[in-house]
């Protein structure tokens, strides 16, 4: 995933600024009453969030290729077990690797997404402290 956002960092950046500049011309114009230009620019603004949304989303199903293998091995190796068997008075359902496999599956990355930001917020905060221009 970050190969790809660093090939397409340039490409990524320029929609995303695309977007904003038509986004301001859009507002600017219909607060000038021009609706007929408002809706042109919105148009534009439009298609530039529409590339840069797509191709951000398109990399982060980038992150998601692992899981794909992860639950072909655990099919080959667990699929015939059961999981989690409900008693019959709630209707007797047998839940196979992938409900447990996907839980943890999301348990982990919000996990590693947090973690992420916390260990940021630290590296930022320890780098004004340090900063020679804060005046401590």
């Amino acid at each position: 995933m970050w190969v790809a956002f660093r090939v397409n960092q340039k490409y990524i950046k320029g929609t995303l600024r695309k977007t904003d500049y038509y986004h301001e011309q859009s507002l600017k114009a219909k607060s000038l009453g021009d609706e007929a230009a408002y809706k042109k620019i919105n148009w534009l603004a439009n298609e530039e969030f529409g590339k840069s949304f797509f191709m951000l989303m398109a990399m982060g199903m980038g992150s998601l290729w692992p899981a794909f293998f992860a639950a072909a091995w655990l099919n080959e190796r667990f699929g015939h077990m059961t999981f989690l068997i409900l008693p019959s008075w709630l209707g007797g359902y047998h839940i196979n690797f992938i409900g447990p496999f996907v839980a943890l599956y999301i348990l982990a990355r919000y996990t590693f997404m947090t973690a992420k930001s916390f260990a940021k917020s630290l590296l930022d905060r320890n780098s004004e402290k340090s900063s020679p221009l804060s005046g401590r």
